[in-house]
């Protein structure tokens, strides 16, 4: 278990709120952000020691609509665990999600990269064709993570995944 030195200056110690360094710390957290990232941490912060493990920290980022690969998981404990706690803190997990909306992906990159399966050029993929792309091509993804993605993006479970709608999710984007 790491020490409260592996913990940061500004981690936050009460549910949602924030030290005065967070406002000028990270370029892309706005208030709401914040808040949602600290609500997401308290609930899998059980022993409430302020770190949770690397397992959870992928789930909290897929529940932010950050879908991190295994091997951005595997940099992540590279550069944030360098004692092999296997733990990270609130402050790193703020770190990693403002990192992650620096990103240079767009999702115009995404929907051109999906386009791609798209053999009748009608704007969906079939829920096979998609399943079989993310977890067999470049970073593969784990059978669980992508049932659960399909299971979100196929709500009327017709087999066919739009495209726009499935970029639109991945890049947290909640108007129509």
């Amino acid at each position: 278990m790491a020490d409260n030195n592996d913990l940061g200056d500004s981690v936050v110690n009460n549910a949602g709120g924030a030290d005065e360094e967070d406002k000028t710390e990270y370029k892309m957290l706005n208030e709401d952000l914040k808040y949602e990232i600290n609500e997401c941490f308290d609930i899998f912060d059980k022993d409430k020691d302020n770190q949770i493990s690397y397992v959870e920290l992928g789930t909290l980022l897929r529940w932010l609509k950050f879908n991190p690969t295994e091997k951005e998981m595997k940099e992540f404990a590279q550069e944030f665990d360098q004692n092999s706690s296997n733990l990270v803190n609130r402050k790193t997990v703020m770190k990693i999600v403002d990192r992650k909306l620096q990103d240079t992906d767009t999702i115009d990159e995404l929907i051109e990269a999906m386009k791609l399966f798209d053999n009748d050029k009608d704007g969906k993929l079939l829920v096979p064709e998609l399943r079989w792309a993310m977890t067999k091509l470049g970073d593969p993804m784990d059978e669980g993570m992508v049932d659960e993605m399909i299971k979100e993006v196929d709500t009327d479970s017709d087999g066919l995944i739009d495209i726009i709608e499935f970029a639109k999710i991945c890049f947290n984007i909640k108007e129509k």
